[in-house]
């Protein structure tokens, strides 16, 4: 081959502009980036702070919540003992002041479950098409004016809405293992804090990753029970009064919903 005969850098670099007007049509699935996003996703997690009281006083709703933390102090057991709208890590909803270590411990994992909150509403406005900095505004002001101090019932709606937005989305990425074990973590921890709100968000996941094919829903399966056992032990609990508590979810689970039916 002559030198004439071989393709200069600017020939190739021209080549994809010359397939023809319809090659500009076929767009890259669309990835998030993460730049400043996570400069708004901190920000919305600090206006989205709940705005309530940790300190207990005497009224019925502050009693259970401080009995959520201080049972941690006297005696741990979930399953046949104790059978509660809210599981072993419910104290992380409602951290009190006066409980030692759980008030402490309680509070980091609320504030990490706010700035998840806001990370999956942001990653859902950015799958959208919607410019970083726009998407940054919107998230701050959803978490700003959103009923934060319903942290679990929020988190649950902002995974669903990013699991269903990302599955119906053509120009997303599809979901990864990494994304499917993330999102299996994060339901079981949620049911684990409040066993009527959690499992919503694990059925939405059951349901899309059987949708996605066998695998991711081999990856949902297993995630799920890994996050089970890990945060059930991190919780102070026994293994053998799993089987009960989780008899006891399936109960007041279904018992919630027929009575918020009626």
């Amino acid at each position: 081959m002559s030198t004439a005969d071989a393709p200069t850098e600017r020939s190739r670099a021209e080549t994809p502009d010359d397939e023809g007007p319809d090659s500009g049509d076929a767009r890259p699935p669309r990835r998030i980036r993460p730049s400043v996003g996570w400069l708004w996703i901190a920000l919305a997690t600090v206006v989205g702070w709940p705005v309530t009281s940790h300190v207990p006083f005497r009224n019925l709703d502050r009693s259970w919540q401080y009995a959520m933390s201080a049972i941690h102090r006297i005696d741990p057991g979930f399953g046949d003992p104790v059978a509660f709208n809210y599981g072993p890590l419910g104290f992380v909803a409602y951290p009190m002041v006066g409980t030692g270590a759980p008030f402490f411990v309680g509070t980091a994992l609320l504030l990490l479950l706010v700035g998840v909150t806001a990370s999956l509403f942001y990653a859902t406005l950015r799958l959208r098409a919607v410019a970083p900095t726009v998407a940054g505004l919107v998230t701050a002001v959803m978490m700003l004016v959103g009923p934060t101090d319903q942290a679990v019932e929020l988190c649950v709606v902002a995974g669903i809405v990013y699991v269903v937005v990302r599955m119906t989305s053509a120009s997303a990425t599809p979901l990864t293992s990494s994304h499917w074990w993330a999102m299996a973590a994060i339901a079981v921890a949620l049911t684990m804090i409040k066993v009527s709100v959690g499992p919503a968000l694990a059925v939405t996941l059951l349901v899309a990753s059987a949708t996605a094919g066998r695998r991711a829903l081999a990856h949902v399966v297993v995630a799920a029970l890994v996050s089970t056992l890990t945060l059930w032990l991190i919780a102070g609990q026994s293994i053998g009064d799993l089987a009960d508590w989780l008899g006891g979810v399936a109960q007041i689970s279904i018992g919630h919903v027929s009575a918020m039916s009626k």
